[in-house]
């Protein structure tokens, strides 16, 4: 029999953000330092359909890459966005 597994509604440490294209869709977002992760799911209604466990010593790089300065650096990459639903991703920088 497999574990059953309570989830709580709102992560204890953490937020939930809504999707921009609605039908219910959120990500969760739960912060566990004493596991030195972040954990990131993505649902639709009450469903789990998708979690990725982010190391702590990652998050401010990716918090880097979504602060509101960041997009400037990349002329034209809201436009495409708002136009076209999808981005061409840009030639980044390689993580050392």
């Amino acid at each position: 029999m497999a574990d059953v597994v309570r989830l709580s509604p709102v992560p204890r440490i953490g937020d939930m953000f809504m999707d921009a294209r609605g039908d219910d869709r959120t990500m969760r977002v739960s912060l566990h330092p004493d596991r030195g992760i972040a954990v990131v799911s993505l649902w639709a209604g009450t469903t789990c359909r998708s979690s990725f466990q982010l190391p702590l010593e990652d998050a401010a790089r990716l918090a880097d890459l979504l602060s509101p300065s960041e997009p400037a650096s990349y002329p034209g990459l809201a436009d495409d966005l708002h136009t076209t639903g999808s981005i061409v991703v840009p030639d980044l920088p390689q993580a050392s």
